[in-house]
């Protein structure tokens, strides 16, 4: 059984059928900050797949930083107008997660108590997509859709924030070089 299947919200490989969930991709369009090395706007995407293990480069150039506030941002968090580029209008965020057990069955749960569309299964694989706009007019105002469904932040943050943790190393490096911190 090889090959690609389309599922609800995205492409599911076959091959890699995985023992956990994982985050795919994450992908973020015209977010301020965000450029390439002639100072232009850049599309910036990030596939993980599950076999991630870091992004690299030059230190202080803001790779965790990055990764953070993208995942912050699709996942119900604060997004302030300065995150959009006054020239551009909009900035987007994009992240699309394979989900298994045990996490599938309560994404499912969520999703029909929230009244969305289970995830389409595929080999007890569920793929789960959100996708954040922002636009910047007189007040930034935001779109947020899970699977291409436009859903409230509510939503977001019930259906998508449990699932995400973002670890600060130097923080978490910091609180378990106090005792209190240990378990």
């Amino acid at each position: 059984r090889r090959g690609l299947m389309q599922g609800s919200g995205g492409v599911i490989n076959r091959e890699e059928n995985p023992n956990k969930s994982y985050i795919d991709t994450i992908k973020c369009s015209n977010l301020a900050g965000v450029f390439d090395r002639d100072g232009h706007e850049e599309k910036v995407a990030f596939s993980m797949g599950r076999h991630f293990v870091a992004v690299t480069g030059e230190t202080g150039s803001a790779k965790s930083l990055l990764l953070s506030k993208l995942t912050d941002i699709v996942s119900g968090g604060k997004a302030t107008a300065s995150l959009v580029p006054k020239e551009r209008g909009t900035a987007t965020v994009e992240m699309s997660m394979c989900i298994v057990e045990p996490h599938l069955s309560w994404v499912q749960k969520v999703l029909t108590e929230v009244g969305l569309q289970k995830l389409l299964e595929i080999d007890g694989v569920g793929r789960l997509s959100v996708e954040r706009v922002l636009e910047r007019g007189t007040r930034l105002s935001s779109t947020t859709k899970i699977n291409d469904v436009v859903v409230t932040m509510k939503i977001v943050r019930q259906v998508v924030a449990p699932l995400v943790v973002v670890v600060d190393t130097p923080r978490a490096a910091a609180s378990l070089g106090r005792p209190q911190s240990r378990l």
